[in-house]
């Protein structure tokens, strides 16, 4: 299901789609569910611990990994196809560096509260991470 609706999305919006977008047009433009999303990580990233911050941007790069790895090995993606260098860069390995260090970042910040991290940090960088995967989900 999430496959057909990317493919969907990425045909839908055309290759134009976000060039040239300034805040202006994102705040007039931007759905609900982009507008929430772009809050919370923005408060999550300036307003809290960093361990929280990582756990709400690691959804969006797992994902992304996933998503257009899976695409481009079992669909054929037109040379035409205005969204082939975004799945092509999403879907190449070295991208996906991106996400271990945003996990290597997030150990390292968990590892520096101590050998075991308090239940309450736990839970929150749980919320955190499961917020953003359902702002995801609702793309």
């Amino acid at each position: 299901w999430l496959l057909n609706q990317s493919l969907g999305y990425l045909h839908e919006h055309g290759k134009e789609a976000n060039r040239d977008l300034d805040e202006a047009v994102f705040e007039r433009d931007a759905s609900a569910t982009t507008l929430a999303y772009t809050s919370f990580i923005l408060q999550t990233a300036w307003g809290q611990e960093a361990i929280l911050g990582y756990a709400a941007v690691l959804p969006c790069q797992r994902l992304y990994d996933w998503l257009f790895s899976t695409l481009k090995a079992t669909r054929h993606i037109a040379a035409d196809n205005p969204y082939k260098a975004f799945i092509d860069q999403y879907a190449d390995p070295r991208n996906h560096r991106m996400t271990q260090v945003l996990e290597s970042l997030l150990n390292r910040h968990a590892a520096a509260q101590g050998s075991v991290l308090p239940p309450e940090l736990v839970a929150r960088a749980q919320y955190h991470y499961d917020a953003a995967m359902k702002y995801e989900a609702a793309f």
